[in-house]
């Protein structure tokens, strides 16, 4: 259907965009660059709650409270944890989108 596709399509979007967000918010993070970090960190946190990757905006929020507060030995403490939930939520995605058209999973 339309909607189906739709929906794959804007997942496809989401994980193809993955690589550019995680390395903007790393790159900010580490340079303790806060609006950057907080930028990338709402870019992260709100596209993932609109594709349902729940856990990811949830780690999101959580680095977002530590960007706001100006702690940047917690805000980088948090990143492998991003991540790690990040790079989860793309597997659990790309296999969906490949259940999706059909294909067996890997």
């Amino acid at each position: 259907t339309d909607g189906q596709h739709a929906c794959v399509g804007f997942l496809r979007f989401f994980v193809d965009l993955w690589p550019s967000r995680w390395d903007r918010l790393d790159v900010a993070v580490r340079a303790a660059d806060r609006p950057a970090a907080l930028d990338a960190c709402l870019s992260v946190k709100s596209s993932a709650a609109m594709v349902g990757a729940l856990l990811l905006s949830d780690v999101a929020e959580q680095l977002e409270r530590a960007i706001r507060a100006a702690d940047h030995a917690r805000a980088e403490a948090m990143l492998p944890e991003l991540g790690e939930v990040g790079e989860r939520s793309m597997d659990a995605m790309r296999a969906w989108i490949r259940a999706e058209q059909g294909h067996p999973p890997d």
